[in-house]
């Protein structure tokens, strides 16, 4: 025969059981709603990375472009200097009147 259980010792292994259940099941939400803003929170990272990504591409690829024009650039400023028809020496007049010119006096004038 089973040993008769005062009903009050009964309602409080009632309540205590519930309580631990409800507060297992609480935690289990509570790691469901983490474990949501936690993924939230890597695509987004992600979806940035990517962008991030995406432009470091298309800055390298301009910059590759730009060097390449650069390059381009120098090299037919250097045949073209080179080329005779654009040397011009100047004799000392004109040197004088290209001088006097770049610093805003008139040829012949003293320096004060």
């Amino acid at each position: 025969m089973i040993p008769a259980i005062p009903t009050n010792y009964l309602l409080l292994a009632v309540a205590v059981a519930a309580f631990g259940t409800g507060w297992t099941v609480q935690g289990w939400r509570w790691d469901a709603s983490e474990k949501k803003a936690v993924q939230a929170a890597l695509e987004r990272q992600a979806a940035d990375i990517a962008k991030a990504n995406d432009y470091s591409s298309a800055l390298e690829l301009e910059l590759a472009r730009q060097s390449k024009e650069n390059r381009d650039l120098q090299g037919r400023m250097t045949r073209e200097t080179r080329n005779a028809s654009y040397r011009c020496p100047l004799p000392a007049s004109g040197l004088s009147l290209f001088n006097s010119a770049r610093t805003g006096k008139a040829a012949g004038q003293p320096d004060r």
